[in-house]
């Protein structure tokens, strides 16, 4: 009988009594782990140390490694439920969608923080109540009432790049930088007024469930041409549905998508055509008399059934 040829494997003494390449593939494993934590300084020697020890042997801590690391008890922490991590997931992933929501609108910046004034804000209500009819977010904040903050703040006022792409007389309409007084001339008007202010601190902070809305500038129609000022929320959407326009949006949105509907039509642009059928369905709301049949400001009909 042939003797058996001896290993040529390097660590070949970690191998198990039945010659099995288990162990040898967990030692190979644990040495490129080990020697990838000590590149990245994110291990000490002691801590490599110990980890190259043979996992087939008693493995455990030293009493002087332990002492230097009192945070570690030995117990691993129970594994969550599949159902909860789950549940968990769902939740992170509509605040995930929410944010980006009020990212892509304005409503908030990339960190989270709220952008604009508190305008538009029934007409902001009434398409959240439509958009998303289970959430409790906007009945918490109408059942009690607020106070308005005592130092309004400075803000300048950019409108959505999407309404600035066929409009280049944007930038000289008089209202494309809005500004409200500061906190500090607000204060200082306050404090002349009467002399309760005076004993009083300047400076209050607003109130923590108040909900600031973004503001959306004005689009600055043709010349001569109308800019829907005089009508109100519902009965822009009625002249949106007779001329077949896709409305999202609070008042001041609508009012510029018809401002912008104008202008295409007067240019030759694409227009923003609804594919929505409406079908037989009955509004309170009528279109104004002297808006029926179109757009405002000549040239083609408002009323097509796709993009031309």
């Amino acid at each position: 009988m042939t003797p058996h040829k001896r290993s040529i494997v390097s660590n070949g003494f970690v191998r198990s009594g039945y010659g099995d390449m288990h162990a040898h593939r967990n030692a190979l494993m644990m040495e490129e782990h080990v020697a990838m934590l000590r590149a990245h300084d994110m291990i000490d020697e002691t801590m490599a140390i110990n980890l190259l020890e043979p996992l087939h042997k008693c493995w455990a801590y030293t009493e002087e490694y332990l002492k230097t690391h009192p945070e570690y008890t030995g117990v691993q922490p129970e594994m969550t439920a599949y159902t909860t991590a789950m549940r968990h997931k769902k939740e992170r992933d509509v605040e995930m969608a929410k944010f980006v929501a009020d990212l892509e609108a304005g409503r908030i910046d990339e960190w989270g923080d709220p952008i604009g004034s508190d305008e538009d804000s029934a007409s902001e209500n009434a398409k959240n109540s439509r958009c998303s009819s289970t959430s409790t977010d906007t009945d918490r904040n109408t059942a009690s009432p607020l106070t308005s903050p005592a130092d309004p703040l400075t803000i300048t006022i950019r409108p959505p790049p999407k309404m600035l792409s066929n409009n280049p007389a944007q930038s000289d309409s008089p209202g494309s930088d809005l500004t409200w007084p500061s906190s500090s001339c607000s204060a200082s008007s306050s404090s002349k007024s009467s002399p309760k202010s005076q004993s009083q601190p300047q400076s209050q902070s607003p109130s923590q469930g108040r909900k600031r809305k973004y503001r959306v500038e004005p689009l600055a129609p043709l010349p001569g041409g109308e800019d829907y000022c005089q009508y109100k929320y519902y009965q822009l959407l009625a002249i949106c549905r007779d001329r077949n326009i896709h409305c999202p949006g609070d008042t001041q949105e609508v009012r510029n998508l018809l401002i912008q509907d104008d202008i295409n039509i007067a240019r030759g642009l694409p227009r923003d055509v609804s594919r929505t059928w409406h079908g037989k369905r009955k509004y309170k709301t009528e279109v104004p008399e002297e808006l029926k049949g179109g757009s405002c400001s000549g040239g083609s009909d408002g009323k097509t059934s796709a993009k031309v």
